[in-house]
């Protein structure tokens, strides 16, 4: 017999899924969501499976008919089981009942598994270490401490969420890594190397999101750079376009032992700037209580990362040019200099070669500081990677409290149509104002329209220069372009949403030479 396990997206139920597994041992897996399920079942209506089973899906109301519909097409021709907890049940009124017997649902209080062992009868080796993994995956969840029954039970779950985690950091969307981790767990056949690897709470911030080939060339010249511990590193970018995770990437990759700390120069005053980065001693100004040490001090063995360098001004640019000759600096206030073995890593938004020629940056300090440099790719140069980019900033919203985003494959495609001229920092604050309002499917779409309407077009190549003036004719161009992406190539709609005639619309497309993305 050929058969199917769906799971969802979410460790207690890889757990249950697992169990499944160790039954029917040549079972094939795959995954799914509450809003796309009803499809999903769909692709197996003429598949050669025998059983589908179905663990801890969701089922909601919004799509109880299509869900009822699927039911009935699938089951057929073969046997259908929906593992699921009675509170996830959520359908009303008259399908409800039609959808009844296809569930086995299990009440508050008892666990999928334990619902999988009574009908499916795993062995009992098997059902007591994956159930009692399931129950701390669930306790943790809610916040609880859980005192595993067995002593194997604290590795496995270490385990379970540091793959996880790795999943989310690494390669988000390949689901022969979440299968592959299932099977281990089904079978136990986890090994000791892995298991002493697991190191759970692995921050995904610190990399960058993607598969592009751009993104691949930083990974690559990150990993070069790293080999040279004391050469100042240059890079430049938009707002949000990742510039702080590449310098986390750099610092980890050099394997200091010391801290990176970051510092924001367009926050502080030319004063301040000097006294934070070289500190000072007591006396040396009327608040100098005390001797304070400077970030060049804090940092000694690591990285100093200064954001926003074009802000700094020429009398501290003078100061760090030195530092950066010899890594000796003198503390405000002091006459002996001391030494620092630091990395420097500078970062800027603006076209730093433009203020040098306008006397605003020092040459000889950008020549210093970008012996290496790079440009950090914006998103809308690296299409592709928004989806993946969608994913682990969605899971950092879990992370931090907010409600679970599992995109659907057109949610997915909404994101990618846009331009994001504020990068992935403008992307978590959408997906956390979705998360928060529950805006899924049209309602999303509804928050991306108003978002599109506020939003200043993208930064282009100018850094964030706000000097720049943006013509009519690019005014225009722009709106145009961003209409029939939204309406999704559809003229008329686009026409009406801007407010003119067709014929006026397809007479400018004309004009600027724009293209759809199905005549692209």
């Amino acid at each position: 017999m050929k058969n199917l396990i769906i799971s969802a997206h979410k460790d207690t139920y890889y757990t249950a899924s697992a169990l499944l597994l160790s039954v029917f041992k040549d079972a094939d897996i795959e995954f799914s969501e509450a809003d796309s399920v009803h499809t999903d079942l769909l692709k197996y209506a003429d598949s050669p499976y025998d059983s589908i089973y179905i663990g801890g899906i969701r089922l909601e109301n919004d799509y109880s008919r299509q869900i009822l519909s699927a039911l009935k097409i699938i089951s057929a021709k073969r046997k259908v089981k929906w593992y699921v907890m009675s509170s996830r049940f959520n359908v009303e009124g008259p399908d409800r009942k039609l959808i009844e017997p296809y569930l086995i649902q299990v009440q508050e209080g008892k666990t999928i598994t334990k619902s999988i062992y009574e009908n499916e009868k795993p062995s009992d080796d098997t059902f007591k270490r994956l159930d009692d993994l399931y129950c701390a995956c669930e306790a943790m969840e809610l916040g609880k401490v859980y005192n595993e029954k067995l002593e194997k039970t604290k590795n496995y779950h270490n385990y379970l969420r540091y793959e996880i985690e790795m999943y989310w950091k690494w390669d988000p969307g390949n689901m022969d890594i979440l299968k592959d981790i299932i099977r281990k767990l089904a079978f136990d056949t986890v090994s000791d190397s892995e298991l002493n690897a697991a190191r759970p709470e692995v921050d995904e911030s610190k990399t960058l999101s993607g598969k592009s080939s751009q993104i691949m060339s930083l990974r690559d010249k990150i990993n070069r750079i790293t080999k040279y511990k004391k050469v100042p590193v240059l890079i430049l970018g938009e707002s949000g376009s990742g510039k702080e995770i590449a310098a986390n990437m750099l610092h980890e990759a050099s394997g200091r032992k010391g801290e990176l700390i970051p510092v924001n120069c367009a926050g502080l005053s030319p004063e301040l700037t000097e006294s934070r980065l070289f500190g000072y001693v007591k006396g040396a100004f009327t608040d100098a209580k005390e001797d304070k040490k400077g970030v060049f001090a804090e940092a000694n063995g690591g990285t100093v990362f200064l954001d926003e360098i074009a802000s700094m001004n020429m009398t501290v640019q003078a100061k760090l040019l030195r530092f950066l000759e010899d890594f000796r600096f003198t503390p405000v206030g002091a006459v002996k200099p001391e030494k620092s073995d630091v990395m420097i890593i500078a970062a800027c938004n603006e076209d730093l070669k433009k203020r040098v020629k306008e006397g605003k940056f020092r040459e000889d300090l950008y020549y210093r500081l970008s012996g290496i440099e790079f440009v950090m790719p914006p998103l809308r140069d690296r299409k592709q990677d928004i989806r993946e980019v969608a994913k682990v900033l969605a899971y950092r919203l879990y992370k931090e409290g907010y409600p679970r985003l599992i995109l659907t494959d057109q949610e997915y495609k909404m994101l990618e149509s846009y331009d994001w001229p504020g990068n992935a920092r403008q992307i978590y604050k959408f997906l956390m104002r979705c998360a928060i309002m529950e805006s899924r499917g049209k309602d999303m779409k509804e928050e991306l329209r108003k978002l599109a309407s506020e939003d200043l077009p993208a930064q282009g190549n100018t850094f964030g220069d706000d000097n720049r003036i943006t013509t009519m004719a690019d005014a225009e161009k722009y709106a145009i372009t961003k209409a029939l992406r939204l309406c999704e190539g559809n003229k008329t709609k686009a026409a009406s949403e801007l407010g003119i005639v067709l014929n006026t619309l397809k007479s400018k497309v004309r004009e600027y030479g724009i293209k759809t993305e199905t005549e692209k």
